[in-house]
């Protein structure tokens, strides 16, 4: 639970000059800040806290900083960990041993694929409801399921994933956005399993298709050494 928080002069002498700050955000005033934001959510991550504290740097100076304005935070906490299952498995047999394990896994989880979904809610008796409303920027909406934290479409979302993650144009979509809601997830996680299912969609094998519709295996793969090599993540696959 402890937070080390470092920032540039740019941070405290913010807002110098102000009427109510004349010698700027002095370091009793930015305490509590950083307290009181602590406080109202007491498991805040380190890239929130930063941004909070950025924010109302920028905000002291109305919008038109005289300096940099930079800050860290390292946060000692447990890891968190996130499941994300996507696919079919090779073999129907095997729809028992994945809704299981999901159910079963202790962390966030996700779901990418309809037929995935409907796998899961048939083996675990829930009800999968569809928000027609949610798709944005091309890509397909969102389905709700009790335990279940987000449920997107299959591989045009990972596919999406994958492009923006590894360039960082994620940042240019819309936080409505279902890939952008996925890619926000993985990255505060710190522990990644992707269960994948390793039925081949013949749907997909159409060269027809457009070419990101690849095959979900390598898609996964791709994000998840993107998770490991750019944003240290710990990733297992686990193919079914």
């Amino acid at each position: 639970g402890d937070r080390i928080v470092l920032f540039s002069d740019g941070v405290s002498q913010s807002g110098i000059g102000r009427d109510d700050m004349p010698f700027g955000w002095d370091i009793e005033a930015l305490s509590e800040f950083i307290s009181w934001n602590i406080g109202c959510d007491s498991q805040v991550s380190a890239h929130d806290l930063c941004r909070k504290i950025v924010t109302k740097a920028n905000h002291n100076d109305h919008y038109l900083p005289k300096d940099d304005i930079t800050c860290a935070v390292l946060y000692f906490r447990d890891p968190r960990s996130l499941i994300v299952c996507s696919g079919p498995p090779y073999t129907p047999d095997k729809d028992s041993w994945v809704a299981d394990y999901l159910a079963n896994f202790s962390g966030e989880k996700v779901i990418c694929g309809g037929t995935t979904a409907q796998i899961i809610s048939r083996e675990l008796n829930l009800n999968l409801e569809i928000d027609l409303f949610s798709g944005f920027e091309g890509i397909p909406p969102v389905s709700f399921m009790d335990g279940i934290n987000l449920i997107t479409e299959g591989i045009l979302t990972l596919g999406k994933v994958s492009e923006t993650l590894s360039d960082g144009s994620y940042l240019n979509l819309s936080e409505k956005n279902p890939a952008r809601m996925l890619i926000d997830m993985l990255l505060l996680n710190d522990q990644i399993t992707f269960l994948v299912g390793t039925k081949i969609n013949e749907a997909h094998q159409d060269p027809n298709l457009p070419s990101e519709l690849d095959i979900r295996r390598n898609v996964i793969k791709r994000i998840a050494n993107i998770l490991e090599n750019n944003f240290f993540k710990t990733v297992d696959t686990i193919y079914v």
